[in-house]
């Protein structure tokens, strides 16, 4: 997808919900936190039709900027990932990390630490996301 075509439906994205800040990927997807564009670029080592690796552009009030991991190469490994979780407010990035934690390393350790942090952020203690995807193995 072309970069002015993304612009675009960023630029329509923030007017509607009113938003000061929109993130997408080369592929088109548009997100609202950079952590979560930054996971679906990097999750399973995505590439975009030319084979190169998707970019994350970050579209505010008029200004846009591009955005590249600092080690695309090299996933964070379980400790720094543990970290990051500690800080993560947002169910949906949670979610997000998920995903890609399952269909990448799948390390034990960082599902149980999204697991631990997804009941920390339940309003109501409701259900635990790892047993959600226990019942979507059934």
């Amino acid at each position: 997808m072309k970069k002015s075509e993304i612009k675009k439906e960023a630029e329509k994205l923030k007017k509607e919900k009113g938003l000061d800040v929109v993130h997408a990927t080369s592929d088109g997807q548009l997100f609202l936190e950079v952590n979560a564009a930054n996971l679906h670029a990097n999750s399973n080592a995505k590439v975009n039709a030319k084979g190169t690796k998707l970019k994350v552009y970050t579209f505010e009030d008029e200004v846009e900027t591009e955005t590249e991991d600092e080690n695309p190469s090299n996933p964070m490994n379980a400790k720094d990932t543990i970290a990051k979780i500690a800080t993560i407010e947002s169910l949906e990035e949670l979610k997000a990390l998920e995903a890609a934690e399952v269909e990448g390393q799948s390390r034990k350790t960082v599902l149980e630490a999204i697991a631990a942090r997804n009941a920390e952020l339940q309003p109501d203690g409701g259900e635990k996301i790892d047993e959600e995807r226990k019942n979507d193995d059934l």
